[in-house]
């Protein structure tokens, strides 16, 4: 398995080039599972782990507590009938807990080693299992907590076949660097030339808009999002009239 991290300033396009590969994937037949981290998460214990249970066992707002239990179990037991005893925790965990079947109280240890017991035979693959992607997105607004488990899932991928895709601002202080399952690319802003092709795709070459182009590229650079976001504001507010790659 491996980890690879894709830093970046904000609209610098890392969100995209991972929607991009997930897609590909997708294409290809290859299960990608989606977990995004969001402004307000540090606030909020294990959002993102929970959103990646959710999509490993393929729960959705749809499934009750009873439903969502049947999933997990059905799909752990297939992995390791050793693990019926952590399914308990799991439910806990998960917030679907059984009423009629409530997890031991033990020590949190136990609960540790029982939960990443479960989490590392659902990232492992055999002979007959495809490598699974794992796209985490926004790391710089995770929680401490989640931020644990992360560390965890990180160790464990050299046992597994599993690639583990995480982006992140500059800020956040990925601290796998001295990990040999851990890699990370930088993406800088775009060069002028990407820039001028950008700018030429989104705005045209009406003459009415020369020296535009020069502007915005000036204002923006090189960062492709703001590029996007100071045209979509030119035609919001009737500075430019017509269309994309048209515009007057």
């Amino acid at each position: 398995g491996q980890a690879v991290g894709i830093v970046a300033e904000a609209g610098s396009g890392e969100s995209r080039l991972c929607y991009e590969f997930a897609e590909r994937c997708r294409a290809r037949g290859i299960e990608v599972i989606e977990s995004h981290c969001v402004p307000h998460g540090h606030l909020i214990p294990f959002l993102p782990i929970l959103e990646l249970l959710r999509g490993f066992f393929k729960i959705t707002d749809a499934d009750d507590d009873r439903s969502a239990r049947e999933r997990v179990a059905g799909k752990i037991l297939l992995l390791d009938e050793g693990l019926k005893d952590g399914l308990p925790f799991v439910f806990e965990f998960m917030g679907i807990a059984d009423p009629d079947r409530p997890a031991p109280d033990v020590d949190i240890e136990i609960r540790r080693r029982l939960m990443y017991a479960c989490m590392e035979k659902m990232f492992a693959c055999d002979n007959d299992c495809q490598a699974e992607v794992i796209l985490f997105e926004d790391l710089h607004w995770m929680d401490e907590d989640s931020a644990k488990v992360l560390d965890e899932i990180v160790a464990m991928l050299p046992r597994t076949r599993t690639l583990l895709l995480m982006n992140y601002r500059p800020e956040y202080p990925a601290a796998w660097g001295k990990d040999q399952a851990f890699a990370e690319i930088v993406l800088e802003p775009l060069g002028s030339e990407a820039i001028d092709a950008l700018l030429d795709d989104l705005l045209g070459n009406d003459p009415t808009i020369a020296g535009l182009a020069e502007r915005i590229s000036e204002h923006t650079g090189g960062n492709p999002f703001f590029t996007e976001e100071v045209v979509l504001a030119l035609a919001d507010a009737g500075t430019l009239t017509g269309m994309k790659g048209a515009y007057r």
